[in-house]
């Protein structure tokens, strides 16, 4: 028995435009216009002055469009998306995997991946990647220089001959904004997958994803790939996201159950 609600999203048919998308520079401006909280004054030892974010890798700040949109039409139909039985679950439902769709579309998920929406962060996703994945045992391996890899790799299996090697890196630091060569490291990781058992790589993009193409299954397919959505410009309160391997996926059972996790009951079973 599967869990189907609002599966059949319309397809929206896209607009055919000559324009070339807008510049950086041309965005920008835009962005700080819209901005909520652009023009906050704070008292300060030195006195008045006007207040600048300057930390959007750690969060993102509400864009007065998106704002307007959610007020004129998401929240006028806001419903639960546990059910379908109303106007207002079935629309809210609806968008829920619209957003799912494009999610899919940004990074290049396909049938074969799983796109969850989890949490309020990169926190979330990677707990939930590790629930689904029902791990035996977890070993910290970290190390600065990717030339190390396949050493660290070699050592790990030999280390633990009969585990799978799950190697997780950061595509980019949130302390020095240097970022990782992904499709070349995975490369190496799966380049060596017959030195140690069935090795995988996943992915932390929390800090690079709202500035960087993800593609999951590019020349060199990720198996997993996790960030947060509120990092995002007018991501405010948005979930963590996961796009996973359906193939890693062990278990179907909720992370943690509550409201909207049991889809049937009978006097002999139930389904989650």
């Amino acid at each position: 028995m599967q869990r189907l609600f609002g599966e059949r999203v319309p397809q929206i048919e896209g607009v055919a435009s000559s324009q070339s998308p807008p510049t950086s520079a041309e965005i920008l401006p835009w962005i700080r216009k819209n901005e909520i909280g652009e023009d906050s004054v704070i008292e300060t030892p030195f006195g008045r002055r006007q207040a600048i974010y300057c930390d959007y890798t750690a969060s993102a700040r509400a864009i007065r469009p998106i704002e307007d949109y959610i007020v004129e039409n998401v929240l006028p139909l806001y419903g639960n998306t546990h059910s379908s039985v109303t106007v207002t679950s079935e629309q809210t439902t609806l968008f829920v995997h619209e957003a799912r769709q494009e999610i899919r579309s940004m990074t290049g998920a396909g049938d074969g991946d799983s796109v969850i929406f989890t949490g309020a962060g990169t926190t979330a996703a990677v707990e939930l990647l590790i629930h689904l994945m029902q791990p035996e045992n977890l070993f910290d391996i970290y190390n600065h220089v990717p030339d190390d890899l396949i050493r660290i790799l070699e050592e790990a299996q030999k280390a633990h001959p009969h585990c799978q090697i799950l190697t997780a890196f950061t595509a980019c630091s949130n302390i020095t904004g240097i970022c990782l060569d992904v499709q070349e490291i995975t490369a190496i990781v799966k380049r060596h997958a017959y030195i140690v058992y069935k090795a995988i790589a996943v992915w932390d993009y929390a800090s690079a994803a709202p500035y960087v193409d993800i593609n999951v299954n590019g020349t060199q397919p990720v198996d997993a790939a996790f960030f947060s959505g509120h990092k995002f410009i007018g991501g405010v309160s948005t979930p963590g996201v996961l796009v996973v391997k359906k193939s890693l996926i062990r278990t179907t059972n909720p992370k943690r159950i509550g409201g909207g996790t049991v889809f049937f009951v009978s006097f002999q079973q139930k389904t989650a």
